[in-house]
């Protein structure tokens, strides 16, 4: 590789991720971001990318939130901002971040809505909560924009549900309500 040339290296980074050539890909992306003077947010979006494939999400909200520090504008940096922080579990974070990456790229909201929606119903589920008013109603804007079919929202549906019957009888006085575990929908769309 041309030592020289960034955006070739950043490009070759890319491509070794997808070619799950993970460890590899991630030695060339640092390479680049360690470059004197890189300035660029390709190769830290790259990098959090692959980290964020490798199930590294707490470095690949380091790598993304770079990218967002170097261009707040940039859409692919703060909707892999979002993802990454729904994958390291940072529910509190990853709603505004979701939120945000709507506004820079509205081509993302129906599935952004979606992982609100699944935020805030694990964050429910986390503290053991029976206020499930914010996931309802974000489960009810996702709902607008990608349908009730998505399976994802079907299983958000059901717990909403499920916690609203529980929290209705009351603590102690009844079952436990059955909690389906949304995340192996979540599915990272990110390219």
């Amino acid at each position: 590789l041309n030592k020289n040339n960034l955006d070739y290296r950043t490009a070759f980074g890319l491509a070794l991720g997808r070619a799950q050539e993970t460890e590899r890909a991630v030695e060339v992306l640092q390479s680049v971001v360690s470059s004197p003077g890189y300035k660029g947010t390709d190769a830290w979006i790259n990098l959090g990318y692959v980290l964020r494939v490798m199930g590294r999400g707490p470095e690949a909200v380091d790598a993304y939130q770079k990218a967002v520090t170097l261009d707040a504008k940039s859409a692919p940096a703060a909707y892999g901002l979002a993802l990454a922080l729904v994958q390291a579990k940072r529910w509190d974070d990853a709603v505004p971040a979701l939120r945000r990456a709507t506004e820079l790229d509205p081509n993302v909201k129906a599935d952004a809505l979606v992982r609100i929606a699944r935020c805030l119903i694990e964050k429910v589920k986390e503290t053991k909560s029976k206020d499930v008013a914010a996931a309802e109603a974000a489960y009810n804007d996702a709902v607008a924009v990608a349908g009730a079919d998505n399976e994802t929202l079907v299983a958000i549906k059901q717990n909403i549900d499920a916690i609203k019957k529980f929290g209705a009888a009351g603590t102690g006085g009844g079952p436990e309500p059955e909690i389906i575990d949304v995340s192996r929908w979540a599915r990272c769309v990110m390219n």
